[in-house]
């Protein structure tokens, strides 16, 4: 593997099990934060709705700074709500943190599709688009959760 398919696979397997990380915890966000159900299942939602509005900045900015560049620099602002979204003291500020690491993950999620198909060339842009799509399966079991 390349080092710039390593990249790719290693940064979008982080994104995509930051963006299910919850699910797997929804029965502990509802008793920890005395909430139901329906409103834990929101700290997916707000996530994948992020995800659909920072697009739309992500993927001009990459056509203005360059992909390589922007996926670089979105890895770094990610991990500020990611590390506090554990010391949340309730829902609406968790669901807050979700929403800004859901509007910072396009700078590599959406921004990887067309640097894909412009990085790698020939037999190599079939595997990686392949890889990369397959990442959505793959990145989810790396979420590592206590019991």
């Amino acid at each position: 593997m390349t080092r710039p398919g390593a990249a790719l696979f290693l940064g979008a397997s982080a994104m995509f099990a930051n963006m299910y990380s919850t699910q797997a915890i929804l029965p502990d966000i509802e008793s920890d934060l005395g909430v139901s159900a329906a409103a834990a299942g929101l700290t997916s939602t707000v996530v994948v709705l992020a995800v659909a509005l920072g697009g739309w900045v992500a993927g001009p900015l990459s056509d203005r700074l360059g992909r390589a560049r922007v996926m670089a620099v979105a890895a770094v602002p990610i991990c500020i709500p990611t590390a506090i979204a554990g010391l949340a003291p309730n829902l609406p500020a968790l669901l807050a943190i979700r929403a800004c690491q859901g509007f910072l993950m396009p700078g590599l999620l959406t921004v990887a599709v067309p640097y894909v198909t412009e990085r790698f060339r020939g037999p190599a842009a079939g595997a990686a688009m392949g890889a990369y799509t397959g990442i959505d399966d793959q990145g989810y079991p790396y979420v590592v959760v206590p019991p």
